[in-house]
């Protein structure tokens, strides 16, 4: 699945992964990446809650000009939510993720 279908499954489960993905990890995967630049990191760093983290984080991946931004959210996500890279595998019905 490219990089425009996994945005589009993502922003699809936007509520989902707001309330239940704690995003720092999230962050400092994407940050490794080069998906999430120094600014961006201070910025998601300084929000003290969570899901407004975590909201603020979708936001900014959505107006990314990287162009596996969203192949890598996924790779983030399914260490440690699996649950939600499966429910996005059985929604699309696409085969099973290559990682």
């Amino acid at each position: 699945m490219d990089n425009e279908a996994l945005k589009q499954v993502f922003m699809n489960l936007h509520e989902r992964i707001i309330k239940e993905v704690n995003p720092n990890s999230i962050i400092d995967e994407l940050y490794c990446r080069d998906v999430v630049g120094n600014d961006d990191m201070r910025t998601l760093r300084e929000i003290p809650d969570p899901k407004i983290r975590c909201r603020k984080l979708l936001y900014t991946l959505r107006s990314s000009a990287h162009p596996e931004t969203f192949i890598h959210l996924r790779e983030a996500l399914f260490y440690e939510h699996r649950d939600i890279v499966e429910q996005r595998r059985s929604a699309t019905k696409c085969v099973p993720l290559c990682l």
